[in-house]
């Protein structure tokens, strides 16, 4: 397609006059960045009718192509609960694998969103465009009714790059401090760092029936090593009188070997992400921050 390439000027604290001119510079400036990269062809529709939107989307899904779409809507969610956001100018992305996130003009989080895995569609009725993401397990299905649209946009992604989190294993155990329940219900952590004749172990704690929980954390894919060195500490710990002892393994994976000499030993496996650790060390910083800030207000 034909984009006009020159980008309106912009000076320190203008505005641009309307809806129609944010999306042709943000589409504008998109058409440069890939080009200037040497990328596969994309599809940049400025204020495009309900029809052509609808034409384009229903290509780019059966492509499994990355849509970007600037639209005024409103959201209608139903499945495990149920919600429903009014009319007004979102971001909605959906990506190759189907995964469809709907973003407002604050905040990182999508204010909707649906996993990947699913199926989605889009057609006309009346004067809107819907878009339709439907899950069967479990069942939920997020509803985008489209009343006008600003700016749709496709394209592809080259992306090989492994991700690599750099958190360690005493972030993994903070974490599990801060919220036993990443690890089950009723956990309550009673010591870590617990001494023993072979070392120190990670996390000691009950259950919700008072059995002994006995955990070694591994930040990478627990190996039989791992297995063997919680067979050690076991030989230094009782649990009381009339409860079971609950010896567990926690780690973002098993290597092989592992889960064969688990099940032979009577022990447990909870797989815990550094993604998920990572998450509750997070919003501990800021509650703490927002405690801080509290306590300034108040002097």
């Amino acid at each position: 397609m034909t984009v006009d390439r020159s980008i309106p000027e912009l000076h320190a604290g203008a505005v641009p006059a309307t809806y129609a001119d944010i999306s042709l510079t943000v589409s504008t400036l998109i058409l440069f960045a890939h080009q200037e990269h040497g990328r596969s062809p994309l599809t940049i529709l400025n204020s495009p009718s309900l029809k052509d939107a609808q034409d384009t989307l229903v290509k780019s899904l059966e492509s499994r192509m990355i849509i970007v779409i600037v639209a005024s809507c409103e959201v209608h969610y139903s499945g495990r609960t149920g919600s429903h956001l009014g009319e007004g100018e979102r971001l909605i992305i959906i990506k190759e694998d189907g995964c469809l996130l709907i973003h407002r003009s604050t905040d990182y989080r999508p204010v909707n969103w649906q996993p990947g895995g699913g199926i989605v569609q889009a057609h006309l009725s009346k004067d809107r465009l819907l878009v339709r993401a439907v899950r069967t397990n479990p069942l939920e299905s997020l509803n985008i009714s489209i009343s006008k649209i600003g700016l749709l946009t496709n394209f592809r992604l080259l992306d090989e790059a492994e991700f690599h989190l750099h958190a360690s294993e005493e972030d993994m155990q903070k974490a599990i401090v801060l919220q036993p329940s990443i690890i089950e219900a009723g956990l309550e952590v009673i010591e870590y760092e617990r001494r023993v004749e072979p070392g120190f172990v990670d996390i000691y704690g009950v259950d919700r029936k008072g059995n002994a929980v006995v955990i070694e954390i591994k930040k990478d894919p627990a190996g039989v090593s791992a297995v063997k060195q919680l067979a050690e500490y076991l030989k230094y710990i009782q649990p009381r009188p009339g409860r079971k002892l609950r010896p567990m393994i926690v780690a973002p994976g098993l290597a092989k070997g592992a889960q064969t000499l688990l099940s032979k030993m009577g022990f447990e496996y909870k797989q815990l992400s550094l993604q998920k650790c990572a998450e509750v060390l997070r919003r501990q910083a800021i509650s703490e921050r927002q405690q801080v800030l509290k306590g300034w207000l108040k002097e």
